[in-house]
């Protein structure tokens, strides 16, 4: 919804540029008021619940340093500790071509998830009750524009480090399908639905490989828990 309000501005005239081929606008000295829209409501394109607290394992000390850089009150755990929290699991991520501000821009999908994670002693605690609130979520929550994900700040998360070689993983897939007849049916359905993506061996091979023991949990994974309630933390 807008309103229509006066706009004090000056005159201008628009004319064809003969050498750029553009437009070429001409402004004049002569004082003019308009007559425009103005929008006193944003609209929510995108939006993240605020937890009681996040908490960032100890060995992210550039993102914490950059908090602390912002005026961030952190808090640290002089303990290890076990807890239900909220967090993303990326996919679809791609980098930006070219470089912005002397870093790569990540833009990603993104699934919010639920999870018992341990946090060991030293994890940075932030407690969503201080002045920079929205300094806080703006780096943290990786769907803001902003974000420390969107700056290309937690690449490594995207980095797989384990992996298995094909002679394997063959005898892997025929006893895994020996096992479980039906999950030849989940791969043939898989495959014909995204011929692209599995085109080759070492992808169909993957689809197994993901479905074991040894796949890498930890790619794709935002470190950074959410804990949605407050509670007693052996803060030191």
């Amino acid at each position: 919804d807008s309103t229509i309000v006066d706009y004090k501005g000056v005159a201008f005239t628009i004319t064809d540029s003969d050498v750029s081929g553009g437009k070429w606008v001409h402004f004049s000295d002569e004082k003019k008021t308009y007559r425009v829209p103005f929008f006193r409501q944003t609209v929510v394109v995108d939006s993240a619940r605020i937890p009681y607290a996040y908490i960032i394992p100890p060995e992210w000390q550039e993102q914490i340093e950059l908090l602390k850089l912002h005026g961030v009150v952190i808090n640290r755990l002089r303990k290890s500790v076990e807890l239900l929290v909220e967090s993303y699991r990326f996919n679809q991520v791609h980098w930006a071509r070219r470089p912005f501000e002397g870093r790569f821009r990540v833009s990603f999908e993104m699934d919010k998830m639920k999870e018992i994670r341990t946090f060991p002693k030293g994890s940075a605690v932030v407690i969503m009750n201080q002045r920079a609130n929205r300094v806080i979520a703006h780096l943290l929550e990786p769907g803001a524009p902003d974000s420390m994900v969107r700056w290309g700040m937690w690449n490594t998360i995207f980095e797989r480090k384990e992996y298995a070689e094909d002679y394997k993983l063959e005898g892997i897939a025929r006893k895994m399908l020996a096992e479980n007849p039906e999950l030849w049916d989940e791969y043939q359905q898989t495959v014909q639905s995204d011929s692209s993506r599995y085109n080759n061996h070492w992808a169909r091979l993957y689809f197994f490989y993901a479905r074991t023991p040894y796949w890498e949990q930890e790619v794709n994974l935002y470190p950074v828990g959410k804990l949605m309630t407050e509670q007693e933390l052996p803060l030191e």
